[in-house]
């Protein structure tokens, strides 16, 4: 069984999320996987004056076993939104 602990601070200082549904997967190597994917995606930017992407990035496990990442998007308007929502989307986009 995985120890979230071990990537608690790792995560927090980095700006990643990894999200398993920890009970459908045996495997405890998925989380340096999805780990890669965020690290892979996140690229803090400043798009323009007022909005900002890439600081934190999220990557989800399917049940299908496929990755899907994404970034959160920052901006002066309700435009914005998280890296969740966004690799949500990138899930359901992608099929």
């Amino acid at each position: 069984m995985y120890v979230f602990h071990e990537y608690e601070e790792v995560i927090e200082t980095s700006g990643c999320a990894a999200i398993h549904i920890e009970y459908l997967y045996e495997s405890t190597d998925i989380w340096d996987a999805l780990f890669k994917k965020c690290i892979e995606v996140l690229n803090d930017g400043i798009l323009s004056d007022s909005i900002s992407a890439g600081g934190v990035a999220t990557a989800l496990l399917s049940t299908k076993g496929n990755i899907y990442t994404g970034v959160c998007i920052e901006s002066a308007c309700p435009l914005g939104f998280c890296a969740e929502r966004n690799a949500i989307g990138t899930m359901v986009t992608q099929g």
